[in-house]
Formats: C-alpha cells, sequence, structure tokens
C-alpha cells in the first residue's frame, strides 16, 4: 500500500481490533491477527522448503543450456561433446561430472526437489581449445598448437588399407587392431581427436570404458621415439585411459586385449 502524502506508511482507519497487527499495515485482518498478505508472510515462511545452498567456485558458472547458447550450438550437442571429451557421463538419470571434467572446473550439482544430477561449467570451458575444436572439428584451419610431429608421421602413409567394417586406416597392423574390434562387436573409432589443449589423434578409441589404442610399431629413430615419449606423457597428464600395443602384440590379440582392457573394468 502506498505511503500518505506526508511521506509517512499508512495507519488503519478501522477499529484497531480489527486492524492487521503487522507494522505499518492499513488492511482488515482476515486470519489471525494479519490480512490475508501478511499472514502468509509470517506464517507460510517458516514452513516453506528452502532452496539449498550450492557452493561455487569463484568463476562465473554456466549451465549447459547457457554454455551451449554461447557457442551456438544445441544443449544436446553440447552434452554429446562434452561427454565425448570424457568430461561427464551419463547415470541413471541426468548427467554426472568426470574426474577429467572437476579438472577443467565442472560443477556437480543435484535439483533439490528431484534429485537429478547435472552440471554448471566455469566461463573459463569458453577458453578451453578442445571444446570448439570438437564442436566444429576444422581440419581445414587448424588454430591450436600440434603435438611435434604427430601430423608429419601420419601423412607419411596414406589410408588406403580397408577394414572388415569399411574404416581406411594407414598400416596393416591397423588393419588387424580394427578387425579385431569389429569382430569382437566394440564400437571403435579411427584416428580420434583427443580432449587436450595440443591437437593429438589417437589410433582407436572405445567409447566403452573410454580406452583409447595407439600402435606404435618397430620405427626406432630418435624422431619417432622423442614423439611416442612426449605423446605418452600428455595421456598420463590429462589421465586419459591409454593401451599401447606393438608387434608384439599383433599374433596374439585375443590372449592379449582382454588383459589390457581388463584394466580398465573392459570386459571381452
Amino acid at each position: 500500500m502506498p505511503d500518505d502524502i506526508h511521506g509517512q506508511p499508512p495507519t488503519c482507519t478501522i477499529p484497531a481490533t480489527d486492524c492487521c497487527a503487522f507494522p505499518g499495515c492499513g488492511e482488515r485482518k482476515a486470519m489471525a491477527s494479519y490480512c490475508h498478505t501478511h499472514w502468509r508472510a509470517v506464517y507460510r515462511r517458516s514452513s516453506a522448503p528452502t532452496p539449498p545452498v550450492m557452493s561455487t567456485t569463484p568463476a562465473e558458472m554456466l549451465s549447459a543450456s547457457a554454455l551451449a547458447e554461447r557457442l551456438h550450438v544445441p544443449t544436446a550437442t553440447l552434452l554429446t561433446v562434452c561427454a565425448e571429451l570424457g568430461w561427464i557421463e551419463r547415470g541413471e538419470r541426468g548427467w554426472r561430472t568426470t574426474i577429467a571434467g572437476q579438472a577443467v572446473g565442472a560443477l556437480q550439482l543435484q535439483h533439490p526437489q528431484s534429485g537429478v544430477p547435472y552440471v554448471h561449467w566455469p566461463s573459463t570451458i569458453l577458453d578451453h581449445p578442445a571444446l570448439p575444436r570438437m564442436l566444429h572439428h576444422a581440419h581445414s584451419t587448424r588454430t591450436t598448437p600440434v603435438l611435434q610431429g604427430e601430423r608429419v608421421l601420419r601423412e607419411q602413409q596414406s589410408a588406403i588399407l580397408r577394414t572388415t567394417d569399411g574404416h581406411l586406416v594407414r598400416a596393416q597392423a591397423e588393419v588387424v587392431i580394427d578387425n579385431w574390434l569389429f569382430s569382437t562387436g566394440f564400437v571403435h573409432a579411427y584416428e580420434r581427436l583427443l580432449p587436450t589443449p595440443i591437437e593429438m589423434y589417437c589410433d582407436f578409441y572405445l567409447p566403452t570404458g573410454r580406452v583409447y589404442l595407439e600402435y606404435w610399431g618397430s620405427e626406432r629413430s630418435s624422431a619417432y621415439r622423442e614423439h611416442t615419449a612426449n605423446k605418452r606423457t600428455l595421456y598420463a597428464v590429462h589421465q586419459l585411459n591409454l593401451i599401447t600395443l606393438t608387434d608384439d602384440h599383433m599374433t596374439a590379440l585375443d590372449a592379449c586385449m582382454p588383459v589390457l582392457l581388463a584394466q580398465f573394468g573392459v570386459k571381452v
């Protein structure tokens, strides 16, 4: 109710016994000692559930939809890409952040009523080079650093060898690996972009267990050894599940792969 012309709060113009007890209110009381509006404010405020206070990092946090809007992509696409990057994983209901997601600042939250988990993101995630690179996959205009020698080594051999499931790969050993994955029923990708600030590709990726396979052949030059050592370090720094295969494994994949995959909880 507005103040009177003197700038003072209005007073009750009805008998005091019928006037709302809330200070400054001039309405007739309706329930207990208050008008209907102030009765709700006084008595229902204490019984209403108090929204939980969610802790956040100092950085601005963005919902998935807000982040998708910033990147000009559908929310479903963003969630799929974040899952492919290994930052989140789908639970029975909603999305849960992973160790890798926490490392880039993802915050796990839970809806107070439904209990559905969801994830918020720091605004700094917009500066992570792996996110737009995975979204746009612009191979023709690479603007991020490439691991020294990565592109050169891959381009030394053309991908002209066709596997049973139709992939074109670069080496006969990769044909053997791809055919083994196909015959055992593993969904897999070839030369998949990795979720690292430095542009890097694995030989094979298995969504089951988020496992990366690298075939490191018999090349023994100093440049190749340095390249594989640098790449192994990047896998370790970013805590990616890595299996390395050599020529010694090629004749015994049926025996080796179940053991190698089991360390990441993947059963053949």
